[in-house]
């Protein structure tokens, strides 16, 4: 006899056997607990098993014996598993979400799975939001959840509560045991001014983006861009708050940033700049004002096909790859070697 795992609430029933079969763990011929116990383990009516059984068994799921028992008969269920893509539905890098779904797609190959995208707005769940989430995790038989955009804690908890494998790509939570898989933005800064530094540049800024979206319970990959970047430039004596910036992450903040820059009287001889969008901004603003020659820009971005040529590539498609892959193995009850996974960005010059 197969042993369903107990899960929250009588909708989980279905859920779980759709689950159990994909994964292999209950098989065409298994014998399902009684319907009393079903019902003591769920915590739920005899009358509300004996209707889900029923429908179980119009759907082709199971066949139900008199007075011997309920039995899996899988042939009507789809191998194929559902992973949901949860993103914010903002204004944001169009070149950090190409990198990110390509490296998902790239993941998904060979996983027999099928992806549902579904984008997030507003800061919490509720409403149309809560609807959403809830179709998604009772209605629509989602294998997993891959968060490209946060929920609250709570949210997370009942997520984690209902035994629903979710990975986080490219932010982390402070205090929550999420698999994440991140960008080694510490190294990747840290070789940047050490390279910049090395070039006898003492006067480096930085302009950065923001989604605009904030959360105590998260860490955006913003927020490490600023605070390595007055780590390692203070520890080198060549902190200026001045010369850091930060706009949406667009050409147009680029461009208004990087001219903010220039108008000073010290502006810097080397700036960085933090994703596709600022970095093609900020060099239309550098050669507007006829600067060219006089400051050196170093662009970290998500992709490595552009003028100038970064310094760094972001490793995005690879998060979006090993992100997917880990929740693959989460989804399959396999425990990922790192809960935490740190990914270095290329070093291109």
């Amino acid at each position: 006899m197969s042993i369903l795992k107990a899960e929250i609430g009588s909708d989980r029933i279905k859920s779980d056997i759709y689950k159990q079969i994909q994964r292999g763990q209950l098989k065409k011929n298994d014998r399902l607990f009684s319907e009393e116990n079903l019902a003591r383990h769920y915590g739920i009516g005899i009358k509300i098993v004996r209707r889900t059984l029923a429908e179980l068994e119009d759907e082709g799921i199971v066949i139900r014996k008199k007075r011997i028992g309920t039995f899996i008969n899988n042939s009507n269920v789809s191998a194929t598993r559902n992973i949901s893509v949860l993103h914010f539905d903002i204004t944001a890098s169009s070149a950090y979400n190409a990198e990110m779904f390509r490296g998902i797609e790239d993941g998904l190959r060979g996983m027999n799975c099928s992806m549902q995208i579904n984008p997030i707005q507003g800061r919490r769940i509720s409403g149309a939001r809560r609807t959403l989430l809830y179709n998604l995790l009772f209605e629509s038989k989602i294998s997993g959840l891959l968060l490209l955009s946060w929920l609250e804690k709570d949210e997370i908890e009942m997520l984690q509560k209902n035994n629903i494998p979710l990975v986080a790509a490219g932010f982390e939570y402070r205090d929550l045991d999420v698999p994440t898989v991140l960008s080694d933005i510490p190294a990747m800064l840290d070789r940047t001014i050490a390279e910049l530094t090395a070039a006898g540049h003492k006067s480096i800024g930085m302009i950065t983006g923001t989604t605009g979206v904030l959360n105590p319970d998260v860490v955006m990959a913003q927020e490490k861009l600023v605070s390595e970047y007055e780590k390692i430039t203070s520890a080198g004596g060549i902190f200026h708050p001045e010369l850091l910036k930060q706009g949406l992450f667009s050409e147009r903040d680029g461009y208004r940033l990087m001219r903010d820059l220039l108008l000073r009287k010290d502006y810097p001889t080397a700036v960085v700049a933090c994703g596709n969008e600022l970095a093609n901004g900020a060099f239309k603003a550098i050669y507007d004002h006829g600067h060219g020659k006089k400051v050196m820009l170093f662009p970290l971005a998500e992709q490595a096909g552009m003028l100038p040529k970064p310094l760094m590539k972001s490793p995005i498609s690879k998060i979006g790859e090993i992100a997917t892959k880990m929740l693959g193995d989460i989804m399959d009850g396999r425990k990922p070697e790192a809960r935490k996974i740190y990914l270095e960005a290329e070093f291109i010059r």
